[in-house]
């Protein structure tokens, strides 16, 4: 998406009403966000998704908003369970991950790339060492990168990449600077590589971060 902070538009305004429209259609689209990871959507997701559109038009006053407590409770289950719901985590991390670089205010890549979501560390490290089902899918894993026809990190180790601009759309995207990449190029360091990414979703999802700044204020 060129140039784009992956599609996060808005209407323009300042009166009370086009602001009270805004704050509903963050809430709607977080709630909604929530409500798939947290496997809330059973049978149809269309008539859900047509039904809270209905009820945003009709709306005068802002939904009730997911509360932070619960997007804590669901960021730490990830953290330190792999799991949600009690379910082990496969591959439904996509929304909150663009979420979660919307709420960063993180713009596309200025390029025709493509956007892919990337296993930072590659998930056939993991078969060599022993941890729970669908670590390497994790959140915490996950990052968002360009990817070019010739320039792709696919399944290398960050230490295996040696293309400059490739490096720097690591640190940007990945939030991995040049000096940390041996250590997360090491599998036995991928509690850290975790942890560092947990901070940075509690910085947005947490009390006074980004997510509660655009709901309450």
């Amino acid at each position: 998406m060129k140039g784009s902070h992956y599609g996060c538009l808005k209407p323009y305004g300042t009166d009370s009403n086009t602001k009270a429209f805004t704050r509903n259609c963050f809430i709607l689209w977080d709630k909604m966000i929530y409500e798939y990871l947290t496997l809330k959507w059973k049978g149809s997701g269309d008539s859900k998704v047509g039904k809270n559109i209905a009820e945003l038009a009709n709306t005068d006053y802002a939904y009730k908003p997911i509360q932070t407590e619960e997007w804590v409770r669901l960021l730490e289950e990830i953290h330190d369970n792999y799991t949600v719901s009690g379910e082990s985590i496969k591959g439904n991390m996509e929304p909150i991950l663009y979420h979660f670089y919307c709420l960063k205010s993180i713009a596309g890549p200025d390029t025709d790339y493509e956007i892919e979501v990337d296993h930072i560390i590659p998930q056939d490290a993991f078969k060599t060492i022993s941890v729970a089902p669908n670590v390497q899918n994790s959140l915490y894993n996950l990052g968002l990168l360009p990817k070019g026809e010739n320039i792709s990190k696919s399944n290398k180790k960050l230490n295996q990449i040696h293309d400059s601009w490739l490096i720097d759309q690591i640190k940007k995207y990945e939030f991995i600077d040049r000096q940390d990449i041996d250590t997360y190029s090491n599998i036995a360091n991928y509690q850290l590589l975790f942890d560092a990414h947990y901070e940075l979703f509690k910085e947005v999802f947490f009390e006074h971060g980004v997510r509660e700044e655009l709901i309450f204020n």
